[in-house]
């Protein structure tokens, strides 16, 4: 297990239905809860190969399984941030390749939300669990767990097969609390970004901006999307790439990667992501 923590007095969300704009997510659950993430060495399997054994343990613990999806057909971005996970780097979600599944007891006192995900050369699991039993009975069913994992590459791009889909995180476009200004023209990540797109005319990118957490929430997803706006800008404007090809979302302080109770922490959190998106094969 990468991390974990418990909540006496916990808030989930599980969705049972799709969540867009136009379908919000159900009210929260609360009662007694814990999440946990778990980073996995076997990135051969697929998200489906690793929920299964999951999956299967639940089932013969006598969950019964209310709702399960995968990735855009969950609802995509709307769908991922309407859950209450850990943030990163212990539960990285691509949102291009994730599988949920909710599963409650027969009382429907114990409830149970299972994430998968992947990343680059490593599997990652989420388990959120509300109820009175907070125990973890299906560890058995979890990939084994790396004991280290790799240090990230500057720009983790995706493979160019039908369907890849890749997210990283440009580390060198910095900003300021409450600032959306960008400092200069030339950023390492946006060449190789630039010139991964020109060498994959129908691959795009979908900008995330995050913040720390100084200011209410309305205000910082409004001030992430516009350093989304401002990186989607520069990569319009400076390398030259179609406008049709870039799109930019914000999410405030909802998926911070560091603790904000310090400098170091508030200024990791203030960052663009980039989602990289290859059409998928027919």
């Amino acid at each position: 297990m990468t991390a974990s923590d418990a909540d006496p007095a916990a808030s989930f969300v599980f969705p049972l239905a799709p969540v867009t704009a136009v379908q919000p997510a159900p009210a929260p659950l609360e009662g007694a809860g814990t999440r946990q993430a778990w980073i996995a060495a076997d990135a051969a399997l697929t998200t489906m190969q690793i929920l299964d054994p999951i999956r299967a343990s639940l089932v013969d613990q006598g969950f019964a399984v209310a709702f399960e999806c995968a990735d855009i057909e969950c609802g995509g971005f709307d769908f991922r941030y309407a859950l209450r996970l850990l943030p990163e780097p212990e539960m990285h979600v691509d949102l291009g390749d994730f599988r949920y599944l909710y599963a409650r007891s027969p009382d429907e006192i114990e409830h149970v939300a299972v994430v998968v995900s992947r990343s680059d050369g490593a599997a990652n699991i989420h388990i959120s669990r509300l109820g009175p039993s907070n125990g973890n009975g299906f560890a058995a069913a979890l990939p084994a767990a790396s004991a280290a994992t790799a240090d990230a590459p500057e720009l983790a791009l995706p493979e160019t097969g039908p369907g890849a889909t890749g997210t990283t995180v440009l580390e060198d476009v910095a900003f300021e609390t409450g600032s959306a200004t960008l400092g200069g023209p030339d950023y390492p990540s946006l060449e190789t970004l630039a010139a991964f797109l020109a060498e994959n005319p129908l691959a795009t990118v979908v900008f995330v901006g995050h913040t720390d957490a100084v200011g209410d929430l309305d205000s910082n997803v409004a001030l992430s999307r516009r350093r989304a706006e401002a990186v989607a800008e520069q990569l319009i404007g400076f390398y030259a790439i179609p406008a049709s090809r870039v799109s930019a979302e914000g999410v405030g302080y909802l998926a911070p990667r560091a603790s904000n109770q310090t400098p170091e922490g508030r200024a990791a959190n203030r960052r663009v992501e980039a989602l990289i998106l290859l059409p998928g094969g027919g």
